[in-house]
């Protein structure tokens, strides 16, 4: 059974912390653990974390940024911290609202199991019959169009790249969170960057896969605003020139 640790990146989510469905699933699944990462919050989630790490230090640990450093950091240190704290075979990042539930840990790592290329598996948030994806429109359609830009960016059919919930082998994960993401938010973007820089399109093409969510429940308090739709354009260009400066396939 393959070992796998879960990074939480935090910044000021005391109020939305559900701590009991962590502990719940703690006691029904042995594989899992979890590494929480507060991200220079000023809230009382620092004392949350705390406590249930206190109480489950065996599956759970916490780390502590001291200033906010923005989410792609904080998942890279955590990355790193687990890495170097294993072993475990896979590594991932889940979003702390739990917007996608915990059980659908066990769907990723099926998904290992089942294509022995997999390198890495996205969540991908694919409303259609039968599952139960609720988003408000707005976003959906804003995620839609920043979705097209990113895959003619990537020369990849991505359907989700924003999703916050993935899971990678843990070499791969050593990988591409070695060095430090040029922006702040996408760098679930530049991380297939780093895939095609590193393996190639065509393995990245072969390596990847979007499991599509049963469920995912869009939460109140999220910590994008709107205004910072103005700069996504901008890192967009920062991951262009980074990794692809000659633009060439």
């Amino acid at each position: 059974m393959q070992k796998s640790c879960i990074i939480i990146p935090c910044y000021n989510e005391a109020a939305r912390l559900n701590l009991d469905a962590f502990h719940r699933f703690c006691t029904a699944e042995k594989n899992v653990d979890f590494c929480f990462v507060d991200d220079g919050s000023t809230d009382g989630t620092n004392a949350l974390l705390e406590g249930f790490v206190t109480g489950h230090r065996e599956r759970s640990r916490l780390i502590v940024i001291g200033s906010n450093r923005g989410k792609a950091e904080a998942v890279r240190r955590g990355v790193l911290e687990s890495l170097e704290n294993g072993p475990f075979d896979l590594i991932g990042y889940f979003d702390a609202d739990l917007s996608t539930p915990l059980s659908a840990i066990n769907g990723f790592t099926s998904v290992f199991n089942r294509k022995k290329r997999c390198r890495f598996v996205m969540g991908s948030r694919f409303r259609h019959m039968g599952v139960r994806i609720v988003r408000t429109t707005v976003r959906h359609y804003l995620g839609r169009i920043f979705s097209t830009f990113s895959s003619m960016l990537l020369d990849l059919p991505v359907y989700d790249t924003q999703c916050g919930a993935k899971l990678l082998r843990a070499d791969t994960a050593r990988t591409l969170f070695s060095e430090p993401f040029v922006g702040r938010w996408l760098f679930d973007v530049e991380l297939l960057a780093r895939m095609i820089v590193r393996y190639g399109r065509l393995t990245t093409l072969g390596s990847v896969v979007e499991f599509p969510l049963r469920e995912w429940d869009e939460r109140k308090g999220s910590r994008l605003r709107w205004h910072y739709a103005i700069a996504v354009p901008f890192e967009l260009m920062k991951i262009r020139k980074r990794y692809f400066p000659t633009n060439k396939k």
